[in-house]
This record gives C-alpha cells, sequence and structure tokens, in this order.
C-alpha cells in the first residue's frame, strides 16, 4: 500500500491555549505533520534558516517578531496561514501572498479549508520547481475528512447555496465552499463555467445544443453569455 504524502507544518503562537488548539486540529489531518512549534517570531526565524517547511501556522502579535513580518520573508517559500483574533489585519496579509487568515476562534471546518489551499499551494510550486505541468487534483473537505480528486475525475460543479456539489465519475462530493475558489483552483484549459451555477470539464462534454450540454448522460444548462466561448473551445 502507498504511504500517504505528509505535509510538513510549524505553528507558532505566544498563548499556549492557541497552540493546543493547532496541534489537536492538525493531527486529526492524516496528511498533516507537525513538525515545530514555537512563542516567538524569532525562534521561527531562526528554525526556518535551517529548515524547510511547507505550511507556517502563525500569529500575527508575538513576542520579537510577528507573523506579518514572517509572511513577507517566507510566503513565497511556505504557504502561510496566518491565525489571529485581530481582523483589520487581513487586507494587509493577502498583500504579503498568506494563502488564508484564520479569525479566532476557528473551527475545524474553517480551518480544513485553510489547509486544502495551503496543499494546493504547495502542489502548484513543487509543480513549477520540477518545470511540470500544473498539478491535476485538488483536495476537497467533505464528511469531516480530507479528499484527494484528479481533475480528470471530475465531470462538473454546481452550486448549492452556501455549498459545491463536485461531481465525479464515479460519485459526489458536498463541500461547504464557493464556486468562485473552486474557479480558482481549476485550470482553465480543462475547466469552465457555462452557468452562473455550473463549472464543467471540457474533455467530458458529450454534446451541446442552443441552451444545454450533456456530460455522462447529465443535462448542464448554458447561458447564453458563455455559449459563444463555449462553443469556440470545444470546436
Amino acid at each position: 500500500m502507498q504511504e500517504t504524502k505528509k505535509y510538513s507544518c510549524l505553528i507558532a503562537d505566544d498563548e499556549d491555549l492557541a497552540l493546543a488548539l493547532l496541534k489537536n486540529y492538525i493531527g486529526s489531518i492524516p496528511f498533516l505533520k507537525l513538525e515545530a512549534e514555537f512563542h516567538n517570531g524569532t525562534e521561527v526565524l531562526a528554525y526556518l534558516k535551517k529548515n524547510n517547511v511547507d505550511i507556517l501556522f502563525l500569529d500575527i502579535q508575538m513576542p520579537y517578531m510577528g507573523g506579518l513580518e514572517l509572511a513577507e520573508a517566507y510566503a513565497k517559500k511556505s504557504a502561510v496561514i496566518i491565525t489571529t483574533a485581530y481582523p483589520e489585519h487581513a487586507v494587509k496579509s493577502y498583500a504579503l501572498n498568506v494563502l488564508d487568515y484564520l479569525l479566532k476562534p476557528f473551527l475545524p471546518d474553517r480551518f480544513e479549508i485553510a489547509v486544502q489551499r495551503a496543499i494546493d499551494y504547495v502542489e502548484f510550486k513543487l509543480a513549477k520547481e520540477a518545470d511540470s505541468d500544473v498539478k491535476n487534483f485538488i483536495y476537497v473537505k467533505t464528511n469531516h475528512r480530507l479528499v484527494k480528486i484528479l481533475f480528470d475525475e471530475i465531470l462538473y460543479l454546481e452550486a448549492r447555496k452556501q455549498y459545491v456539489l463536485v461531481k465525479t465519475i464515479t460519485e459526489g462530493y458536498l463541500v461547504l465552499d464557493s464556486m468562485k475558489n473552486f474557479e480558482k483552483s481549476l485550470l482553465p484549459g480543462l475547466f469552465m463555467r457555462v452557468h452562473k451555477s455550473y463549472i464543467v470539464s471540457l474533455k467530458k462534454i458529450q454534446s451541446i445544443g442552443s441552451a444545454e450540454l450533456v456530460i455522462n448522460g447529465y443535462t448542464i444548462p448554458v447561458s447564453k453569455q458563455y455559449r459563444r466561448v463555449l462553443q469556440s473551445k470545444t470546436v
């Protein structure tokens, strides 16, 4: 049996309770491996000068050096997730290439969405560094677990209020996320939005009508605004 790939993590917070919560959340996800924990930013900086870490969970306000200063230095090398009780730094953090901004207290579901984004970033970075094609899968959080789904298995995505149904060849996964976030994660050459509520796999399309298309026997509506572009991509 193939061993599950592990993504290394580092956590930094000056509060012991916050560190304990992060350790518990990380321990519940089989893809993550906690490598180190620290109470201040200078300890983190010293560790990162000698070690590579996939995902950094950083508090903003820590002694000597805060999470935003660390993010400015390391966001291009690692996937950085900010954990803080202060919402006012969110805009600045995203300008520093921070992947997600978790406001305390955050629940496991929200934490796992952030982890999914971090893993997507790590895999994209690895693929780019290897001078290969962009990664061919995403992780989705469903039924309290992270599931790896190959792009080639996806038929379509359907918006269902605050959820998205990811329909694959074999089953469907209901994910608490937005179509906008999925649209950023999927490759535009392989997938396309054809309706406000649908994104489809272009190579899985069987036929296209005047206002709908068929994928694997499923009829998907096509909005007028997307019809011409869709036809040009499938000719």
